[in-house]
């Protein structure tokens, strides 16, 4: 098995895409959408709530599940479009992404 580390980008992007086509998710969910596990997905869960692009929603049974904010859906689109082949990414372009996440 090859271990391949992801960045720190790349964490925060599996969860918002997790949110944003599975919502809204428990935090198992988005554990399991994301390929993380409590430790990697917790401070990234509270920063993305902390910035609005995650929202925290207490259901009627206790429950809590997150889901994706419209700045949250806008952001999954830009970073989706920023992946694909063609868009080459500088470095420069992606810390501007990250600082905007974290």
């Amino acid at each position: 098995m090859i271990n391949m580390r992801r960045s720190k980008l790349d964490l925060y992007v599996a969860v918002l895409n997790a949110a944003a086509v599975h919502k809204p998710l428990n935090i198992t969910g988005l554990l399991l959408s994301a390929r993380l596990n409590y430790v990697q997905l917790k401070p990234i869960l509270n920063n993305l709530i902390n910035k609005e692009i995650i929202q925290e929603q207490h259901l009627r049974n206790g429950s809590i599940v997150y889901a994706i904010t419209p700045l949250g859906q806008r952001l999954s689109i830009q970073f989706n479009k920023a992946e694909e082949p063609k868009a080459a990414l500088t470095n420069q372009a992606k810390q501007n992404m990250i600082a905007i996440l974290a």
